[in-house]
Protein backbone atom coordinates (compact mmCIF):
# COMPACT_ATOMS: atom_id res chain seq x y z
CA UNK A 1 0.00 0.00 0.00
CA UNK A 2 1.33 3.28 -0.71
CA UNK A 3 1.76 6.04 2.17
CA UNK A 4 -0.66 8.47 0.67
CA UNK A 5 1.23 11.15 2.94
CA UNK A 6 4.60 10.64 1.66
CA UNK A 7 3.30 10.66 -1.53
CA UNK A 8 1.74 14.39 -0.50
CA UNK A 9 4.89 15.62 0.58
CA UNK A 10 6.49 14.32 -2.33
CA UNK A 11 4.30 16.53 -4.81
CA UNK A 12 4.32 19.64 -2.50
CA UNK A 13 8.43 19.09 -2.39
CA UNK A 14 8.42 19.34 -6.22
CA UNK A 15 6.26 21.93 -6.76
CA UNK A 16 8.62 25.00 -8.70
CA UNK A 17 10.37 27.16 -5.78
CA UNK A 18 10.30 29.95 -7.45
CA UNK A 19 6.58 29.62 -7.78
CA UNK A 20 5.31 29.91 -4.04
CA UNK A 21 4.06 33.13 -2.90
CA UNK A 22 7.02 33.55 -0.41
CA UNK A 23 9.97 33.49 -3.33
CA UNK A 24 7.70 36.04 -5.56
CA UNK A 25 6.17 39.54 -5.83
CA UNK A 26 4.44 42.02 -7.91
CA UNK A 27 2.83 40.58 -10.95
CA UNK A 28 4.42 37.53 -10.01
CA UNK A 29 1.88 34.37 -10.28
CA UNK A 30 2.65 31.51 -7.93
CA UNK A 31 1.11 28.00 -6.94
CA UNK A 32 0.17 28.23 -3.15
CA UNK A 33 -0.20 24.56 -0.42
CA UNK A 34 -2.52 25.70 1.22
CA UNK A 35 -4.53 23.41 2.96
CA UNK A 36 -3.58 19.18 3.73
CA UNK A 37 -5.70 16.97 4.86
CA UNK A 38 -5.86 13.16 5.87
CA UNK A 39 -3.60 10.25 6.98
CA UNK A 40 -2.04 6.95 5.45
CA UNK A 41 -4.34 5.92 2.77
CA UNK A 42 -5.94 9.40 1.38
CA UNK A 43 -4.61 13.04 1.07
CA UNK A 44 -6.75 16.44 0.09
CA UNK A 45 -4.29 18.55 -1.12
CA UNK A 46 -5.34 22.00 -1.70
CA UNK A 47 -3.67 24.40 -3.91
CA UNK A 48 -4.34 28.08 -5.27
CA UNK A 49 -3.55 28.68 -9.10
CA UNK A 50 -2.53 33.07 -9.01
CA UNK A 51 -1.52 34.82 -11.95
CA UNK A 52 -2.10 38.57 -12.88
CA UNK A 53 -2.77 37.01 -16.57
CA UNK A 54 -5.55 34.56 -16.88
CA UNK A 55 -3.84 32.62 -20.06
CA UNK A 56 -1.10 31.82 -17.14
CA UNK A 57 -3.34 29.89 -15.33
CA UNK A 58 -3.34 27.15 -17.51
CA UNK A 59 0.61 26.74 -17.43
CA UNK A 60 0.50 26.33 -13.91
CA UNK A 61 -2.32 24.06 -13.85
CA UNK A 62 0.20 22.02 -16.43
CA UNK A 63 3.10 22.20 -14.34
CA UNK A 64 0.77 21.51 -11.04
CA UNK A 65 -0.74 17.92 -13.75
CA UNK A 66 3.14 17.00 -14.79
CA UNK A 67 4.16 16.89 -10.96
CA UNK A 68 1.24 14.87 -10.24
CA UNK A 69 2.25 12.57 -13.14
CA UNK A 70 5.87 12.53 -12.07
CA UNK A 71 4.74 11.80 -8.08
CA UNK A 72 2.51 8.87 -9.66
CA UNK A 73 5.56 7.11 -11.06
CA UNK A 74 7.38 7.07 -8.13
CA UNK A 75 5.18 5.80 -6.05
CA UNK A 76 3.92 3.07 -7.99
CA UNK A 77 0.25 2.39 -7.58
CA UNK A 78 -0.53 5.93 -6.29
CA UNK A 79 -3.21 7.72 -7.51
CA UNK A 80 -3.57 11.35 -7.69
CA UNK A 81 -6.50 13.57 -9.04
CA UNK A 82 -5.88 16.86 -9.91
CA UNK A 83 -9.17 19.38 -10.35
CA UNK A 84 -8.49 22.83 -11.64
CA UNK A 85 -11.51 25.11 -10.39
CA UNK A 86 -11.68 28.54 -11.41
CA UNK A 87 -11.63 31.09 -8.76
CA UNK A 88 -10.67 34.37 -9.01
CA UNK A 89 -9.68 36.20 -11.73
CA UNK A 90 -7.43 39.59 -12.48
CA UNK A 91 -10.06 42.05 -11.56
CA UNK A 92 -7.76 44.70 -13.91
CA UNK A 93 -9.44 43.32 -16.81
CA UNK A 94 -12.82 43.97 -16.14
CA UNK A 95 -11.88 47.29 -14.34
CA UNK A 96 -10.76 48.62 -18.06
CA UNK A 97 -14.41 47.91 -19.50
CA UNK A 98 -15.60 50.43 -16.40
CA UNK A 99 -12.69 52.95 -16.11
CA UNK A 100 -15.13 55.08 -13.69
CA UNK A 101 -14.76 52.65 -10.68
CA UNK A 102 -11.43 53.48 -9.96
CA UNK A 103 -11.27 56.82 -11.49
CA UNK A 104 -14.19 57.56 -8.91
CA UNK A 105 -12.57 56.17 -6.18
CA UNK A 106 -9.78 58.50 -6.81
CA UNK A 107 -12.45 61.34 -6.97
CA UNK A 108 -14.01 60.38 -3.73
CA UNK A 109 -10.35 60.74 -2.11
CA UNK A 110 -9.25 63.94 -3.32
CA UNK A 111 -12.32 65.37 -2.18
CA UNK A 112 -11.19 64.32 1.03
CA UNK A 113 -8.04 65.59 0.55
CA UNK A 114 -6.35 62.44 1.21
CA UNK A 115 -3.61 60.47 -0.97
CA UNK A 116 -5.07 57.55 -2.74
CA UNK A 117 -2.33 54.59 -3.61
CA UNK A 118 -2.64 52.31 -7.01
CA UNK A 119 -1.60 49.17 -5.70
CA UNK A 120 -1.99 45.47 -6.35
CA UNK A 121 -2.33 42.67 -4.58
CA UNK A 122 -2.13 39.03 -4.91
CA UNK A 123 -5.02 37.37 -3.51
CA UNK A 124 -8.16 36.94 -4.65
CA UNK A 125 -11.32 39.12 -3.48
CA UNK A 126 -15.03 38.93 -3.42
CA UNK A 127 -14.45 42.67 -5.58
CA UNK A 128 -12.47 40.27 -8.06
CA UNK A 129 -15.77 37.81 -8.35
CA UNK A 130 -18.56 41.20 -8.67
CA UNK A 131 -15.65 42.29 -11.07
CA UNK A 132 -15.78 39.14 -13.23
CA UNK A 133 -19.70 38.94 -13.13
CA UNK A 134 -20.09 42.92 -14.86
CA UNK A 135 -20.27 44.75 -11.55
CA UNK A 136 -17.06 46.21 -11.63
CA UNK A 137 -15.45 46.28 -7.93
CA UNK A 138 -12.01 47.45 -6.96
CA UNK A 139 -10.68 47.12 -3.73
CA UNK A 140 -10.69 49.96 -1.42
CA UNK A 141 -8.65 49.99 1.74
CA UNK A 142 -10.79 49.12 4.93
CA UNK A 143 -8.02 49.12 8.05
CA UNK A 144 -7.04 45.44 7.86
CA UNK A 145 -3.74 44.48 8.53
CA UNK A 146 -2.44 40.87 7.67
CA UNK A 147 -5.75 39.48 6.37
CA UNK A 148 -6.25 35.93 6.95
CA UNK A 149 -3.30 35.21 9.06
CA UNK A 150 -3.07 34.67 12.90
CA UNK A 151 -1.50 38.21 13.10
CA UNK A 152 -4.56 39.67 11.31
CA UNK A 153 -5.83 43.13 13.03
CA UNK A 154 -7.77 46.46 12.09
CA UNK A 155 -7.49 49.79 12.99
CA UNK A 156 -10.96 51.71 14.10
CA UNK A 157 -9.50 54.59 12.76
CA UNK A 158 -8.46 53.21 9.15
CA UNK A 159 -12.05 51.59 9.26
CA UNK A 160 -13.75 55.10 9.89
CA UNK A 161 -11.75 57.01 6.80
CA UNK A 162 -12.92 53.90 5.02
CA UNK A 163 -16.58 54.78 5.70
CA UNK A 164 -15.63 58.54 5.08
CA UNK A 165 -14.58 57.18 1.48
CA UNK A 166 -17.81 55.32 0.54
CA UNK A 167 -19.83 58.07 1.85
CA UNK A 168 -18.24 60.48 -0.54
CA UNK A 169 -17.68 57.98 -3.83
CA UNK A 170 -21.29 57.58 -3.50
CA UNK A 171 -21.71 61.27 -3.52
CA UNK A 172 -19.08 60.90 -6.81
CA UNK A 173 -21.26 57.92 -8.24
CA UNK A 174 -24.61 60.24 -7.77
CA UNK A 175 -23.23 62.97 -9.55
CA UNK A 176 -21.95 61.09 -12.01
CA UNK A 177 -18.60 62.93 -12.32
Amino acid sequence: MVNALRAAAALINRLPSGMSPETTAGRDGFLHPYSIEGGVAAVRIKILLRDFVTAELAKKADTLLNVAREVMVEFSGCQIEVQVTKQYRNMGEGLTKEPRAVAYAQEAFRRLKRDCRLTIIRGGTDGSQLTERGLPTPNLSTGEHNPHSPLEWTCLEEMTAAVEHLVELVQVWAEGT
